[in-house]
């Protein structure tokens, strides 16, 4: 078949994505509690996980993936940028 490029295609109901391969016909979908699109703010993410924020604060064990290409801003989307 003929050559595509690679891609990670968000799907609108906002728990799946889909990773096309490098040939037509390959690919893979994969299913999350949420996937956030690349233009998703820094309230949006904190939005959706602070109540395990409080859950780990409250003792309960908690995780949290965070998948993006290096200096993407996965670490400032979590923590901020410590001033304040």
């Amino acid at each position: 078949g003929a050559a595509s490029n690679s891609s990670i295609d968000i799907m609108p109901d906002g728990e799946s994505l889909a990773i096309q391969g490098k040939h037509a016909g390959e690919g893979h979908g994969f299913k999350f509690d949420k996937v956030f699109a690349p233009s998703a703010g820094q309230g949006v993410v904190f939005d959706e996980v602070s109540e395990f924020v409080q859950s780990a604060l409250d003792g309960y064990n908690v995780c949290l993936f965070s998948y993006g290409q290096t200096g993407s801003g996965k670490t400032h989307t979590m923590q901020g940028s410590g001033n304040g």
